[in-house]
C-alpha cells in the first residue's frame, strides 16, 4: 500500500498582519486516545510512559518533540512531528493495546500557529479563551466563528489552534480579519 499523506489544508505561506503571525503547521501527526471501560489507570500509566505524565484537565504536556492534551473525561489527544513517527496512531495503538481506543486524527484537523505581542487582543475578538489568565501549556476548547476548536498555549504570546480541516479556510479568514482589526 502507498504511503498516503494529507495535503496541507490551506497550502499557503504564513501571514504577518501587524504584530500577529499565522502559519499552518503541516508537520503534525495527531491521534486521539480514549480509555476503555475499566482501563483508565492503564491508560494513565501508558501516557506517563509516553509523555512523562498524563495531561490533566486543561493541561498540555510536552515531552521531546511530542505533546498531549486533555480532551475530555478519560480522553486525550497526542501530537508529534511527522518526522518522528511515520504513523502515530498505529504506534500508539501498539503501545496501548486493548486498554484504549486510538483513532487517527491527522487528516481531520488544521493546525495553525498564531503568535505575536497582540495575540491576546486578537483572540478576545474571536472567542472566550482567557489568554491573559492562562499560563503556558494550557488547553481550552472553544468556539471560533461557530467552529469547534482547541486553543493551546505552548509559549508566551504563542498559540496552536486546532480546528476542523473542512473549515480551514473559514478559520484562517476569521483569524486574519481579527488580526487586521487590531493592526
Amino acid at each position: 500500500m502507498s504511503d498516503l499523506k494529507p495535503l496541507p489544508s490551506l497550502n499557503m505561506a504564513s501571514a504577518t498582519i501587524g504584530a500577529i503571525q499565522i502559519q499552518e503547521r503541516t508537520d503534525l501527526e495527531l491521534a486521539s486516545v480514549a480509555a476503555r471501560r475499566g482501563h483508565k489507570a492503564d491508560c494513565v500509566t501508558q501516557l506517563e510512559i509516553l509523555l512523562g505524565r498524563a495531561p490533566d484537565i486543561g493541561q498540555v504536556v510536552t515531552h521531546d518533540d511530542q505533546f498531549g492534551f486533555w480532551v475530555g473525561r478519560h480522553q486525550w489527544m497526542l501530537c508529534c512531528s511527522s518526522q518522528s513517527f511515520s504513523d502515530l496512531a498505529s504506534d500508539v495503538k501498539a503501545e496501548f493495546r486493548d486498554t484504549a481506543s486510538v483513532t487517527e486524527q491527522s487528516g481531520g484537523w488544521v493546525a495553525l500557529d498564531v503568535s505575536g505581542s497582540t495575540v491576546c487582543d486578537m483572540m478576545e475578538r474571536l472567542c472566550n479563551v482567557p489568554l491573559r489568565k492562562l499560563g503556558s501549556h494550557q488547553v481550552q476548547r472553544t468556539m471560533i466563528h461557530q467552529m469547534n476548536c482547541f486553543a493551546l498555549t505552548l509559549a508566551p504570546e504563542a498559540l496552536l489552534i486546532l480546528g476542523p480541516r473542512s473549515s480551514a479556510a473559514s478559520l484562517y479568514h476569521a483569524l486574519t480579519v481579527a488580526a487586521r482589526s487590531i493592526a
